[in-house]
């Protein structure tokens, strides 16, 4: 390239203050996309949480179809059928670390490792099993560092915007945290949520 590719017009050199104002746009114009691009990654992690919610219902079924038509108690049952310990892993969940083995989960370890919760009976007690009500809760998010979901905790993973709901007709839906509080989670029980 030649020298005189970089002079301007007038034959002299770029000035300090025509550099600083192409510094300035190219920094506004950063500012401004910045946001953007966050939202983006937002984005595409609620949907890579909503595929290892798939590919756990995948698992469960599998698991079913092995075990006379009854769900996995907790993940660590799925070892055989999920082999992969990041499928425990949304992608937006900061204080969560991916496992290297799902038979590295022990409820002393859930918290370190899974991304999600585990619902393992409907209201009435009985166990959620493939022939239960399709609008029961299988799986959702964690409510991020407070680990295990409640009524009123719900969404941090994401932002406190929401999660994912993992329901027993294998449909994956997000679910704001305004919607968690009032939902009456198709007649799962909170109270037996496993988070390994």
């Amino acid at each position: 390239m030649k020298a005189s590719t970089l002079l301007n017009t007038n034959g002299k050199g770029f000035t300090l203050l025509e550099l600083m104002v192409v510094i300035t746009i190219i920094s506004i114009l950063a500012a401004l996309l910045f946001p953007v691009f966050k939202r983006m990654q937002e984005s595409a992690n609620r949907v890579a949480c909503m595929n290892n919610l798939s590919q756990i219902y995948k698992s469960m079924v599998m698991y079913s179809m092995d075990n006379q038509d009854v769900y996995p108690s907790n993940f660590v049952a799925m070892a055989k059928y999920l082999q992969e310990g990041e499928m425990l892993k949304c992608r937006s969940d900061k204080w969560r670390i991916i496992a290297s083995a799902i038979s590295n989960l022990t409820s002393a370890t859930a918290d370190q490792f899974c991304s999600y919760n585990l619902m393992i009976k409907a209201t009435d007690r009985s166990p959620i099993t493939p022939t239960s009500a399709s609008a029961l809760v299988l799986a959702c998010d964690k409510d991020g560092n407070n680990n295990n979901v409640t009524r009123n905790g719900f969404g941090k993973n994401h932002g406190e915007e929401g999660g994912n709901v993992l329901y027993n007709n294998g449909s994956v839906r997000w679910m704001n945290t305004e919607t968690w509080v009032t939902n009456t989670l198709g007649g799962s029980d909170l109270n037996t949520v496993v988070g390994y």
